[in-house]
């Protein structure tokens, strides 16, 4: 009888303990990397020509148009998935291709897997004279989430799903390069 009071608390324990989850633990290692992000260029081109260039940017790759207002120069995106990175011991970024860096989680692994994020976006076009105009194109804040486990389900198998978690992810400049560079190369050739 001991052996089967036995046996049925300890199958009890392991049944409740399967359905316990774990609470996400973000803490995070700060970013080394704080320096700004040159996001304001400058072109010589009329309005038109670039506000042109940049339309012609979201149509040829697909990319949605949340809003826009070429009277005010303004075009948002709506949240877009970014190539992500964390740094390394260093502050070096894992990836220097990616356009968001992320602070890594502390028990993660150190070259980020696990971990993805996306953002808002707008371009805002000013035009200074005839000939000339600025693009600012900023990415906001990201939205950061890790793959985590979260206990085991009803067939003991582990849950894992993306989870949202908050920490000061930024961008590394290269989006912001991407794009002048995008915009650059729709103008007209003089």
């Amino acid at each position: 009888m001991k052996k089967l009071d036995l046996l049925l608390m300890t199958v009890s324990v392991l049944i409740l303990t399967s359905c316990v989850t774990t609470k996400l633990d973000t803490t995070t290692i700060p970013l080394k990397h704080i320096e700004p992000v040159k996001n304001e260029f400058t072109f010589t081109a009329s309005y038109d020509d670039i506000w042109n260039a940049c339309i012609a940017f979201f149509a040829e790759n697909n990319v949605g148009i949340d809003k826009f207002d070429k009277a005010s120069g303004f075009i948002s995106s709506p949240d877009t998935r970014f190539v992500s990175t964390v740094e390394d011991d260093n502050g070096d970024y894992v990836n220097p291709e990616a356009d968001i860096v992320i602070p890594r989680l502390a028990y993660f692994k150190k070259d980020g897997t696990g971990l993805r994020a996306s953002a808002r976006w707008n371009v805002l076009v000013r035009k200074i004279d005839d000939k000339h105009c600025n693009v600012s194109i900023n990415l906001g804040n990201p939205l950061t989430e890790a793959y985590l486990y979260s206990g085991y389900n009803s067939l003991y198998q582990p849950n894992l799903r993306w989870t949202e978690y908050r920490c000061n992810s930024k961008s590394t400049g290269h989006f912001e390069k991407f794009m002048f560079d995008q915009i650059s190369d729709r103008l007209p050739k003089e």
